[in-house]
C-alpha cells in the first residue's frame, strides 16, 4: 500500500507540474503578443500622420506675419500664429509639460508621439514677469488634449503696449518630412490646426 500512495503521489506531482508549465507557457505567450502588439502600435504612431489641435480661439495668421524674426524666420521650427480672442491656452495635444517659463508667457510639450511643440502668449511678454498670467500646469505634468494650461489677461498685455499674437511651433520639425499649415483663417479651440507628416 506504501509503495501505491508513493506511486500516486508521485503521479499527482507529475501532472501538477505539466499543468503549471503549460499555464505559465500561455501566460509567457500572451504577455509577448501584448508587448508586441504595444510595440507594433508605437511603431505605427511614428509613421502615420499626426494632427496637432489649436491650443486658442482666434486668427490665424502665417508665422511670416510675425515682427519678431526668430519666429518668422522659422529658426525655431515651423508653424503658424494665432491672434486671440479669448485668454485662455488650453493642450494642443496629450503629453508632457517640458518646459514652462516661471513668467508663465511660454510653455513647451512633448506629445506621447514625439512631437514638441512651443507655444509663446504674445511677443516680448516676458518683460510683464508674469503679471498677468495664470499657469494651471507644472513642469513634467502630464496633460490631455483640451485641458486648460495658462490662462492670461489680453487686456492687460495690450494696455502695456504688447501684441498677443501667439506663435504656435513645432521645435523638432527637423524629424519629420514637413509641418503643414491647414490654412485656417479662424479657429477654436480643439480643431486641427497644424499636420505632421511623418518621414524626416
Amino acid at each position: 500500500m506504501a509503495i501505491i500512495g508513493t506511486t500516486i503521489a508521485f503521479i499527482l506531482a507529475f501532472i501538477l507540474t505539466l499543468i503549471f508549465r503549460f499555464k505559465t507557457s500561455l501566460q509567457s505567450s500572451t504577455e509577448t503578443e501584448e508587448l508586441s502588439a504595444e510595440t507594433s502600435f508605437d511603431t505605427k504612431t511614428k509613421t502615420e500622420y499626426f494632427s496637432l489641435a489649436s491650443p486658442l480661439e482666434g486668427e490665424v495668421m502665417a508665422l511670416t506675419e510675425v515682427s519678431d524674426q526668430v519666429f518668422a524666420s522659422e529658426a525655431l521650427g515651423k508653424g503658424v500664429a494665432i491672434k486671440p480672442t479669448l485668454g485662455k491656452l488650453y493642450a494642443p495635444v496629450d503629453g508632457k509639460v517640458t518646459t514652462l517659463f516661471s513668467t508663465g508667457h511660454a510653455l513647451g510639450m512633448t506629445s506621447t508621439e514625439g512631437v514638441e511643440v512651443l507655444m509663446h502668449i504674445g511677443l516680448n511678454t516676458i518683460n510683464l514677469e508674469g503679471d498677468g498670467f495664470t499657469v494651471a500646469v507644472q513642469k513634467e505634468d502630464f496633460v490631455r488634449k483640451g485641458d486648460l494650461l495658462i490662462t492670461f489677461d489680453m487686456e492687460k498685455i495690450k494696455e502695456a503696449g504688447l501684441t498677443t499674437l501667439t506663435p504656435i511651433i513645432v521645435t523638432n520639425t527637423q524629424d519629420y518630412l514637413d509641418v503643414l499649415d491647414m490654412n485656417q483663417s479662424e479657429i477654436v479651440v480643439g480643431e486641427d490646426l497644424l499636420t505632421i507628416v511623418p518621414g524626416g
